[in-house]
């Protein structure tokens, strides 16, 4: 995995990310932003939605939820039976949600907080 990192997040533009992503595909890679300042380039098959296929297809798992905000985020939450994002997610992710929780800085109850007060109400 490589970071591409920059100390101001005004010079990660779209043009920027455009071509750490084509530059990525050129090699056998793929690139995604994962904040405003960070591009990660990693290996084409190598991302969270692979993670969650081998949990439902080799592990058994029948139901999986994931929690994204970004863009590193985007083929986890493709794959989950439970796609939830966070309030602070970038436009792009948040059509990927069927739910949406608090972002993560929020005062009284962060995002993945959020989701775990509503499970547990849902379970009484």
């Amino acid at each position: 995995m490589v970071h591409v990192i920059t100390p101001d997040p005004k010079y990660m533009k779209d043009e920027v990310v455009d071509r750490l992503k084509a530059f990525a595909e050129s090699n056998g890679c793929a690139a995604a932003q994962s904040l405003s300042f960070l591009c990660d380039i990693i290996p084409q098959t190598a991302n969270k939605g692979y993670g969650i296929r081998v949990l439902k297809e080799r592990l058994g798992y029948n139901t999986v939820a994931c929690i994204g905000d970004a863009m590193n985020d985007r083929e986890m939450l493709q794959n989950a039976d439970v796609p939830v994002v966070m309030g602070n997610a970038m436009t792009e992710i948040k059509s990927l949600g069927r739910l949406k929780v608090n972002s993560n800085d929020h005062a009284l109850l962060p995002g993945v907080a959020d989701l775990m007060s509503r499970i547990i109400a849902a379970k009484q």
